[in-house]
C-alpha cells in the first residue's frame, strides 16, 4: 500500500498533544503543580483569616478556589501553547511537503524531503488511532503520523495496521474519543 500526503503544524501538534497526555511525567507534574498551589492558597487563606484584613481573606480564597478548580485547564493551555512553540520552531520547513510511504514486506519504505529511510516493522513499539490520525510509535522515540484525511482507502489501511500490530505482537491502541 503506498500514501501520499503533505503533513501540517495540526498533524505535529496532534502528535505531541497525545504523546504528552500519555506521558506519566507530565502528569505527575500537573499533579503536583496543582497540589502545592492549592495548598498554598489554603494556607495563605487560614492565615488571613485571623487576621483583620477581611478583603485579603476574600482575595485570596477566591483565587484559591478558582486554582483549584481551573489549573487543569490553564495547564494544558500551557502545555498547548507550548508545543505550538515547539513545533513552528522545530518543523516549519517540514510543513506542507510531500511525504510517500509504502508498506513493504518487512518495512515501511518512506521518502520526503529530508530523505529516504526504510523502516523496519521490528522497531514498531505501538500502533495509535485516534479520531483524525494514525501515530506509529517506534522504539527509537519517533513516529509515523499518517493524517486520515490524506488517505484514499482508510478501511484498507485500518486493516492492514491491525493485521501488522498481530503479526509483530505489538499493542494496537484505538482512542476515538481522545481529547486534548
Amino acid at each position: 500500500m503506498n500514501l501520499v500526503y503533505r503533513l501540517q503544524h495540526k498533524d505535529y501538534l496532534k502528535q505531541q498533544l497525545y504523546q504528552a497526555s500519555k506521558n506519566k511525567s507530565i502528569q505527575k507534574r500537573k499533579v503536583r503543580s496543582w497540589m502545592l498551589l492549592s495548598i498554598a492558597g489554603l494556607i495563605m487563606s487560614v492565615v488571613l483569616y485571623d487576621s483583620e484584613s477581611s478583603l485579603m481573606f476574600c482575595f485570596s480564597a477566591c483565587i484559591t478556589t478558582l486554582t483549584i478548580v481551573f489549573y487543569s485547564v490553564y495547564f494544558k493551555n500551557r502545555f498547548k501553547q507550548h508545543y505550538i512553540k515547539f513545533i513552528s520552531e522545530t518543523y516549519r520547513k517540514r510543513f506542507g511537503k510531500e511525504s510517500n510511504i509504502t508498506f513493504e514486506a518487512s518495512f515501511i519504505s518512506s521518502i520526503d524531503m529530508i530523505a529516504e529511510a526504510k523502516i523496519n516493522y521490528s522497531v514498531f513499539e505501538e500502533i495509535i488511532e485516534i479520531s483524525t490520525h494514525f501515530f506509529i510509535k517506534m522504539e527509537t522515540g519517533g513516529s509515523l503520523i499518517i493524517p486520515k484525511n490524506a488517505v484514499q482507502n482508510l478501511k484498507k489501511l485500518n486493516t492492514l495496521l491491525q493485521d501488522l500490530a498481530k503479526e509483530l505482537k505489538i499493542e494496537y491502541t484505538v482512542e476515538l474519543n481522545w481529547k486534548w
